[in-house]
């Protein structure tokens, strides 16, 4: 199961070590403190600004930037999907 780590109030490597995979949604100085924090063969993914491809491969990770385009359409045609129960959300924990 994954962390939330709150940027405002804790910095991510005084909560994580050799964590697998780092999903960031902030960016700037929490997402360059975050490079080391995975171990090797992992991952980093981020939505906010693209990746320091040079500290990913210092780290020996995987490092992506993720864009998301939205679309009134394609959430119609999820809701529509829900609804017919051809697609069942499980929800493992709420944060």
């Amino acid at each position: 199961m994954g962390e939330i780590i709150d940027y405002q109030h804790e910095r991510v490597e005084d909560r994580a070590r050799a964590v697998d995979a780092v999903v960031d949604l902030v960016g700037g100085e929490p997402l360059a403190r975050s490079y080391p924090v995975v171990k090797r063969g992992g991952v980093l993914a981020t939505t906010v600004q693209p990746v320091d491809e040079s500290a990913a491969s210092r780290a020996g990770i995987r490092a992506v930037f993720m864009l998301m385009k939205r679309s009134a359409a394609d959430l119609a045609e999820l809701a529509a999907l829900v609804e017919k129960g051809a697609v069942k959300p499980r929800l493992a924990q709420t944060m």
